[in-house]
C-alpha cells in the first residue's frame, strides 16, 4: 500500500525514523517536509516475507526502514540467500541505486515483520536540473559520507 509521506498517520513515525538516518543528520526537523517534497518521498508498507528489492533490481528510490525490521541477503555461488545485514527504524538500504539508476541491487531487501518503509529519490539531491533544495548539500555530503564508510566496512570484511 502506498500513502504519501506526509500522512497524518505515519507524520511522527517519518519524522523519527528520518531523525535516526544519518542521510537527514544536520538537517532540523522542521524542515524535513521540504527535504521530503524534494525527495519525491513516499511511504510504503509491506508484510511479514515480503520482498521489497529483489537481487538484481533496478530502482531509482532508496528505503529508509519507518517501522518494523528487514533483513538485507545477499547470495553464495550456489544461489543460497545469506543474512548480510538487519535494519530497523532509521536504517537505509538502496541509495547506491538510487544515485545510479544503471545500477542493479546485488542484495535482497526482505521483511522480517511488519513494516513500512520511506522511499527517496537521492538523485534529485545529485542533479543539477533540479529545483534547488535547501538542504540539498547537506544530503549529498551524508550520502557521501555514509558511502565511504560502507566501503571501509566492506574492506574490513574482506
Amino acid at each position: 500500500m502506498d500513502m504519501p509521506a506526509n500522512s497524518a498517520d505515519m507524520h511522527k513515525h517519518v519524522f523519527y525514523a528520518m531523525s535516526r538516518c544519518l542521510y537527514f543528520d544536520g538537517i532540523p526537523s522542521q524542515k524535513y517536509s521540504n527535504v521530503l517534497s524534494c525527495l519525491q518521498a513516499k511511504v510504503r508498507t509491506f508484510r511479514k516475507g515480503e520482498i521489497i528489492f529483489r537481487f538484481h533490481q533496478q530502482s531509482n528510490y532508496a528505503g529508509i526502514v519507518v517501522t518494523g525490521m528487514v533483513q538485507q541477503n545477499i547470495y553464495d555461488d550456489c544461489g543460497k540467500p545469506i543474512m548480510y545485514n538487519q535494519l530497523t527504524t532509521g536504517g537505509s538500504f538502496g541509495a547506491e541505486l538510487s544515485c545510479s539508476p544503471e545500477a542493479k541491487s546485488l542484495t535482497e531487501i526482505l521483511c522480517t515483520t511488519d513494516c513500512s518503509v520511506l522511499f527517496c529519490n537521492f538523485a534529485n539531491v545529485l542533479s543539477t536540473g533540479q529545483k534547488p533544495c535547501q538542504y540539498r548539500q547537506l544530503v549529498a555530503s551524508n550520502l557521501l559520507r555514509d558511502f565511504a564508510t560502507q566501503v571501509m566496512q566492506l574492506n574490513l570484511r574482506l
